[in-house]
């Protein structure tokens, strides 16, 4: 689990947490994972060492791609709560860079997002860019998601990439001000909704599609379960009934012959069980007797 923190100097570092289980809970490694500081000793231009985003390639080796002011890449250890500082370098071709750089790849190319502007402004936005290699240069596009004012959508950024395992799936999470925009009357950038919308690619250029923010959404997906078949009960064929058609309802002899028969059954059970008392009973004044014929 990579996080952002500040330490006691109030230099925000990123530091990274492990657990047993995704819900953790989770334990903090003693020192910061990445830091400023960590970035100047290698030639690394560095604001803020924060928005940690882990990449898995096809080799099975990740990295950590971070930054403020200046986007970053760094090879992480196997242990993966460590970095190779060798390999920390900078980024370029991250046009208007600010901040929250991802990549996603897909058919041998390497897709960079990050987010421009700020957090507290209208446009923030999210710029988008290719690259044939993991380190770059990044090849500038065009922005991918950007405010919709029509839609009161404001401030979209600061995002991530999902995609549906083994699937040609893709969707973009983000946040955005918090609507309807009249609810609070400053600080709009920090009242925040996170979101999810649909995210495509077109298959001629092989470029990811603008993403269109939306207010609705995208609907339930459930991943690694199938359809589950509804129970069969007697009597029922596998169809719902139609809107107009009455579900069939038990009638007044059937309910009364139902619960007969569970009257029948609760006074077996409550007989049976004055008749286990009534032998323990007359098996205890039995050998009370026998004790007191000996004396």
């Amino acid at each position: 689990f990579y996080f952002c923190a500040k330490d006691t100097s109030g230099a925000s570092n990123i530091g990274v947490a492990v657990a047993d289980s995704p819900i953790g809970p989770y334990t903090a490694m003693p020192e910061p994972l990445m830091t400023v500081e960590m970035c100047k000793k290698q030639n690394v231009s560095m604001g803020q060492a924060i928005d940690p985003s882990i990449f898995t390639d096809e080799d099975g080796t990740s990295y950590l791609l971070f930054g403020n002011g200046a986007a970053a890449v760094v090879k992480l250890n196997e242990d993966m709560v460590s970095v190779d500082l060798s390999t920390l370098q900078n980024y370029r071709g991250a046009r208007e860079f600010r901040e929250a750089i991802t990549v996603t790849k897909r058919n041998g190319i390497y897709h960079f997002t990050w987010s421009c502007d700020d957090t507290g402004s209208e446009n923030y936005h999210v710029n988008y860019g290719t690259s044939d290699s993991l380190y770059g240069p990044i090849q500038y596009q065009y922005t991918v998601l950007e405010k919709r004012p029509e839609q009161d959508i404001l401030g979209t950024g600061h995002h991530c990439i999902l995609q549906i395992p083994d699937k040609d799936e893709y969707y973009i999470v983000y946040h955005r001000f918090f609507t309807p925009l009249t609810y609070f009357s400053d600080g709009k950038g920090f009242h925040r909704e996170t979101c999810i919308d649909v995210l495509r690619f077109d298959e001629a250029t092989g470029l990811m599609l603008p993403a269109t923010p939306t207010l609705e959404g995208v609907s339930v997906r459930t991943l690694g379960k199938e359809p589950q078949q509804p129970e069969i009960t007697p009597g029922w064929d596998g169809t719902e009934p139609e809107e107009d058609e009455t579900v069939p309802q038990p009638t007044k002899p059937a309910l009364a012959e139902a619960d007969s028969q569970k009257k029948s059954i609760f006074a077996g059970r409550l007989l049976g069980i004055f008749a286990v008392v009534a032998i323990a009973a007359a098996a205890l004044l039995a050998w009370r007797k026998r004790l007191h014929r000996k004396k």
